[in-house]
């Protein structure tokens, strides 16, 4: 799984509710723009809830998790990034966040 910020936004994209953060899905490049619901990493595992129509975009379940078996530091780099890129876009798609430890 991928998210990305979208960097620049176009009319185009506002119309199309693109003006967000995207997640992608390997394989087959599936994508979803702001469905995001809420996203919380405990200790070292990260499960994100996805809105119904997320769910569907990514052939995901609405709730997936994701061990995340790193170095601390490394945790602490993917919780900062986690928050920089689903806090961006569009208001109406920020997803609440509860990331652990975010400051250590």
């Amino acid at each position: 799984m991928e998210c990305t910020p979208e960097a620049e936004v176009d009319p185009q994209e506002i119309a199309l509710k693109m003006d967000t953060y995207c997640v992608v899905v390997d394989p087959g490049q599936l994508t979803s723009y702001g469905q995001v619901r809420g996203c919380k990493v405990l200790d070292d595992f990260l499960t994100l809830s996805l809105s119904e129509t997320g769910s569907e975009d990514l052939n995901l379940p609405q709730e997936v998790g994701f061990p995340l078996r790193m170095a601390p530091q490394a945790l602490i780099a993917v919780k900062a990034g986690l928050r920089r890129v689903l806090t961006s876009g569009r208001r109406s798609a920020l997803p609440r966040l509860y990331l652990q430890g975010i400051g250590r």
